[in-house]
């Protein structure tokens, strides 16, 4: 098997990258964003990353290629990835 893995700490990529990786057979290990440093808690800052994680998701979620979406880079570092999880399925930050 052949993976490529986008880093978290920057950008979602254009569709071109995910149809060549699926021309030349290579499977995408996802970062997810923020995943490198300390990022605010607050309410607003969460509700913008959701909406952006939302859009992301809808738009490649039929990219087969994608064999694997890691929420968190590091566990030991505080990600929004965790505070999102926290707030969705136990009902706080």
């Amino acid at each position: 098997m052949n993976m490529v893995r986008l880093w978290g700490g920057g950008q979602f990529e254009h569709d071109a990258f995910y149809e060549l990786c699926d021309e030349l057979g290579l499977m995408v290990w996802h970062d997810m964003m923020f995943s490198c440093a300390i990022y605010p808690g607050d309410a607003a800052f969460l509700a913008s990353v959701e909406k952006e994680l939302a859009h992301q998701l809808r738009r490649l979620r039929y990219r087969h290629e994608i064999a694997y979406y890691a929420p968190v880079r590091y566990r030991h570092r505080p990600a929004v990835g965790y505070l999102l999880l926290k707030k969705r399925y136990y009902g706080a930050v």
